[in-house]
């Protein structure tokens, strides 16, 4: 899923909620649309909010930096203990 922000002939600006599947797009929720660019912003990041509320996709945590250093303090101690 991913959000598009589609030009209407209004001269707005549409906010969806597109899924690809088996190479067709599917609509699954417009959030809203303006013709001000800092709602269209407001629109877009609520937008992604809701993807991860929807379901279907998962999410990975990528900030391992705090298991990473409590993984590297263990080994050291583990190493000058014997």
């Amino acid at each position: 899923m991913f959000v598009r922000k589609k030009k209407n002939k209004s001269g707005s600006i549409s906010i969806q909620i597109i899924d690809k599947n088996s190479g067709g797009y599917k609509v699954i929720q417009t959030v809203g649309c303006s013709d001000e660019m800092k709602i269209v912003e407001q629109l877009y990041i609520k937008a992604k909010q809701q993807i991860k509320t929807i379901g279907g996709q998962q999410q990975f945590n990528f900030e391992v930096t705090k298991e990473k250093d409590l993984v590297d303090i263990f080994l050291i101690q583990l190493m000058t203990s014997n």
